[in-house]
């Protein structure tokens, strides 16, 4: 009886250590299973994460092209190359970073890498950008109100050689365009024309806002009412108020600014800003790379031929229009051109455009025809003076309409792939 017993508590101490060893195994088990779980939670987190920082590269990265590396519709590749292996951009967010490389350039397309990581855990993203030739301005001359008189012997030319009105067009002379002219209401047309095509009763099309204070931000200089001519800093650098002159410049106070200058290195290359009127009458020799953006009126009437700041090697404001931008005016813009002299890039008025003579231009012309009723809309600068009533082609003009950026419109990329790169 005492040796049953005594088997009876063999067992039972055998079972309990079997059972105890048993569930210390469990334990063991789902502890090492919880740590392993918290390791790989603590991965998915951080790759998650990686992949939200590597986003962050692509838009910053993204942004930076925009701005920075593309002029008149192309990539710059000689300012991108350092970047092909080297990063574009390498910035620590939110307990992590990225680094941005771009490893395929051309004039045309970018390929931009963004690697995002978080303790370790990568993530990568590969996008391709490409230049959206659909954001290239349309038209050759396009205004709000009646284009008056498209007469004389101009000739218009180009892939973009379009006249588009959202009132009515008088077509007489002997004019040659290439593309079609169309408006809103009629196209008149009589003598001796060459036109492409000729439509009545088009469809509007969205006039862009010519709004010169717009474009403040990008002057290498700015030009006051009380003549005074200051730096990008705000830092007066000359005083024209008694008469004084500055690169060819001269000043009449609350009047307008005018350039006189008739020696081709006197001229300052720059951004002008003007709040107030502009007369550009000199005549220098060779090409003058300014762009002016005036509050109130421009009148050319000088030999110059003008190219855009922006259009220069080494000039770039970052902003699209703001690069092709020759004469941008918040009242009439008046050009009188002569024979062989250049006109190149973007002309607008937030009222009425008139050109006459003999100029060459390559670029687009718009009239705002102060939409909605708004008459010159920064008149805080110079006397508020309307130079011309009306819209007019007249004389020999040559226009090459090669298509200009869209006033107001950013640089013009897209993204037209975009994948995650498998390490």
């Amino acid at each position: 009886m005492m040796a049953t017993r005594a088997r009876e508590q063999g067992f039972v101490l055998a079972s309990a250590l079997i059972i105890l060893t048993s569930l210390t195994l469990i334990v063991i088990t789902v502890a090492s299973r919880n740590s392993s779980n918290e390791l790989m939670s603590a991965n998915q987190r951080d790759s998650v994460k990686a992949m939200t920082i590597a986003e962050s590269g692509v838009e910053a990265g993204f942004a930076l092209i925009r701005r920075e590396f593309v002029k008149e519709r192309l990539f710059l590749v000689d300012s991108l190359n350092p970047f092909r292996t080297g990063p574009l951009l390498n910035d620590s967010v939110s307990g992590g970073s990225f680094t941005v490389t771009v490893p395929v350039i051309d004039t045309h397309h970018v390929i931009m890498n963004s690697l995002g990581n978080v303790s370790g855990a990568e993530r990568e993203i590969e996008i391709i950008l490409e230049i959206d030739a659909n954001a290239t301005f349309q038209y050759a001359i396009l205004t709000e109100e009646d284009i008056d008189a498209l007469e004389g012997n101009p000739t218009i030319v180009g892939p973009y050689a379009n006249i588009h009105s959202n009132s009515n067009v008088i077509v007489q002379g002997s004019p040659i365009v290439s593309g079609t002219v169309s408006a809103t209401g009629s196209v008149v047309a009589s003598g001796n024309k060459d036109i492409g095509a000729q439509v009545s009763g088009a469809a509007r099309v969205d006039i862009p806002h010519v709004y010169p204070p717009e474009y403040e931000q990008y002057a290498t200089y700015v030009f006051t009412p009380d003549c005074l001519v200051q730096n990008s800093a705000g830092v007066t650098v000359a005083n024209l108020g008694g008469g004084q002159r500055w690169h060819g410049w001269e000043c009449s106070v609350n009047n307008y600014w005018a350039m006189s200058g008739n020696v081709h290195g006197e001229l300052m290359e720059a951004f002008y800003y003007v709040e107030g009127n502009v007369k550009l009458l000199g005549n220098p020799n060779g090409t003058w790379y300014a762009t002016i953006v005036a509050e109130g009126y421009i009148d050319v009437s000088g030999n110059a031929d003008y190219k855009p700041w922006g259009s220069k090697a080494g000039n770039n404001t970052g902003d699209h229009s703001a690069n092709e931008i020759l004469f941008l005016a918040g009242n009439d813009l008046r050009i009188t051109g002569n024979p062989d002299q250049q006109f190149n890039g973007i002309l607008a008025a937030h009222m009425e455009v008139q050109v006459a003579g003999n100029p060459f231009l390559q670029g687009s012309i718009v009239a705002e025809n102060g939409l909605h009723a708004m008459g010159q809309e920064a008149t805080n600068g110079q006397a508020v003076v309307d130079l011309v009533t009306q819209n007019s082609i007249e004389g020999s003009m040559n226009m090459n309409a090669y298509g200009t950026a869209v006033i107001g419109g950013g640089n013009p990329v897209k993204v037209t792939g975009w994948r995650e790169l498998v390490h």
